[in-house]
């Protein structure tokens, strides 16, 4: 059974019952018959009890949108945190066999343009690693269409 069900299902209960004693007892405002003094005060409690369920149902409802929000937000946190640990391993492979190939002899052949690229490209990589590594919220960015994606380049939240 939801909150909400729950909610409702407690508040007509406890007023019913609230009702029943109402009418049990005695005049319970001076100055009114016993029925007229009865009607008020029911009447008032169930006002203030149905407007004071409604104002909890709200607080429930934007309390577990925020909940859910959190647990997405602490889902993309995480999520960047093992990208940023499983590419960092292999990256660092890539970028130091590139610099001791870079460091050969370069009359035997022309690879030297070839392996800059491959170490600014590595180096490059490293840096999105290390954004990702520092992610403590997150921003999204238009991508492709309606497609967002995480912007790195802006601060967290």
């Amino acid at each position: 059974m939801s909150f909400t069900l729950r909610l409702w299902t407690m508040t007509i209960i406890s007023f019913v019952a609230f009702t029943v004693w109402v009418f049990v007892h005695d005049t319970l405002i001076s100055g009114l018959s016993v029925n007229a003094s009865h009607g008020l005060v029911a009447a008032t409690a169930w006002v203030f009890g149905i407007v004071g369920t409604v104002i909890i149902t709200r607080f429930h409802r934007r309390a577990e949108k925020l909940a859910e929000k959190s647990a997405r937000d602490e889902t993309a946190i995480q999520m960047a945190g093992a990208v940023a640990h499983e590419l960092n391993q292999p990256l660092t492979i890539i970028i130091s066999t590139s610099e001791l190939i870079a460091r050969r002899d370069p009359t035997k052949d022309d690879l030297s343009p070839y392996l800059h690229q491959l170490i600014q490209a590595s180096e490059r990589m490293a840096d999105i690693v290390e954004k990702l590594e520092h992610v403590t919220g997150y921003r999204s960015k238009p991508y492709v269409g309606t497609v967002k994606i995480m912007d790195l380049d802006s601060p967290s939240e």
